[in-house]
């Protein structure tokens, strides 16, 4: 049975960072904020998500040191997988958090998965 992974294609405009940091093994990691707009019953129909997303440097830390140079406002496209942190405040309060986990990030005039005009 292959392994099930919870896939992401995120279209949106990057709405704060993007923050460059290195791990203490050198990967780069970028962490920035997404924001996406979505259907909803609200009176214009639509509403805005923000979305937290790390890019985690692969092999020749292309991706995550690219997205470093996103700017805010800049419209990209995210694709990787989605990881879910869970941890006890020092309140003891169970905490969750979703993050997508770059895969690939690039600005939406290189992205692959977007369909472009003709």
């Amino acid at each position: 049975m292959d392994a099930q992974f919870a896939k992401v294609r995120i279209q949106g405009i990057v709405a704060s960072g993007p923050e460059l940091r290195y791990q203490t093994s050198g990967v780069p990691v970028t962490s920035m904020t997404v924001s996406v707009k979505r259907e909803a019953k609200t009176p214009s129909g639509w509403t805005t998500d923000f979305l937290d997303v790390v890019v985690i440097g692969d092999d020749d830390h292309e991706h995550a040191e690219n997205a470093a140079c996103f700017e805010q406002g800049q419209l990209v496209c995210i694709e990787g997988h989605l990881v879910t942190q869970r941890w006890d405040s020092w309140q003891g309060r169970q905490r969750v958090q979703k993050q997508r986990m770059a895969v690939k990030a690039v600005s939406i005039e290189h992205c692959e998965c977007v369909p472009h005009g003709n």
